[in-house]
């Protein structure tokens, strides 16, 4: 199974947090090591959360379980509540029809376990603020000057005459929650929507210049299901971020993006970081 560069890094960390205390790996160890990685959606967490680590760790005596068992994405043994949370993050990719495993599947299925170190740690409210930073889907940044974008030719801009096509494939695929960025992408010259077509037929769109009718936006963006290992998502992505750059833009948001992992490695896309009050 493929793996993102920054949950692997939290499983080694999370390994040595396990090695140290001499015993198998608990789900805990997984959140200590999300605390020590320390970049993107991590560095916001540690901030947040500053006496974590030194919480899990004056825990360590409360859980011990006895025995562990081998797990496919670890290099030592881990207990069970960690194989179920391993098992309910791979759930949550299949959920969401992406390739790749990464750290919002995992944190998730963590801050849900009956790890017994999470329970005498975090409150139910910590546990929130905690899935909202490294969970959700998070507003981002990317520069615009001094670099290249280059979309496949099989993504073009749509036109007006597209409208009630691209409009019912958004509807169809995803609902009514994008229809009206949709719907104000298609009232400007030349329509800020791009889409990505396989055998004449829609499988992604990506808008800019449309969520809540905000200037410098980027997205809403998706790709139909089946189709999201085919390079579409990037094509429309750089689409989106070429045009924005030929019309002058230093910088664009990316709106609620997720995965994170996705933007930060094809277009160096950064975390806008939030303020949390605790």
């Amino acid at each position: 199974m493929m793996m993102t560069g920054r949950l692997k890094k939290i499983i080694r960390l999370g390994e040595e947090e396990a090695r140290r205390a001499e015993r198998m790996m608990e789900p805990a160890d997984l959140l200590s090591g999300a605390l020590l990685e320390r970049t993107g959606v991590f560095a916001e967490l540690y901030l947040t959360f500053p006496d974590l680590s030194e919480r899990l760790a004056a825990a360590e005596n409360i859980s011990a379980a006895p025995s562990g068992v081998r797990i496919g994405e670890l290099s030592i043994l881990g207990g069970t509540e960690t194989k179920t949370v391993f098992t309910r993050a791979q759930e949550l990719r299949l959920r969401y029809d992406q390739h790749v495993l990464n750290e919002g599947h995992v944190m998730r299925a963590v801050l849900e376990s009956e790890d017994h170190r999470l329970k005498n740690c975090l409150t139910q409210d910590d546990r929130q603020q905690i899935l909202a930073i490294v969970s959700a889907p998070r507003d981002m940044i990317v520069p615009l000057h001094k670099k290249s974008f280059r979309p496949h030719t099989d993504v073009r801009r749509a036109v007006q005459a597209e409208h009630n096509l691209v409009r019912s494939f958004v509807q169809s695929q995803f609902g009514d929650g994008w229809l009206e960025a949709v719907d104000h992408a298609f009232t400007q010259t030349p329509v800020t929507l791009f889409k990505a077509e396989q055998n004449n037929r829609i499988t992604g769109f990506a808008a800019y210049d449309a969520h809540q009718k905000q200037k410098g936006v980027l997205g809403p963006m998706g790709v139909s299901q089946g189709n999201r290992s085919s390079g579409a998502g990037t094509s429309l992505l750089f689409a989106c971020l070429e045009a924005m750059q030929k019309e002058g833009y230093r910088y664009a948001v990316i709106s609620e993006a997720g995965p994170v992992a996705f933007y930060e490695s094809v277009c160096g896309a950064t975390i806008i970081f939030e303020e949390h009050n605790r």
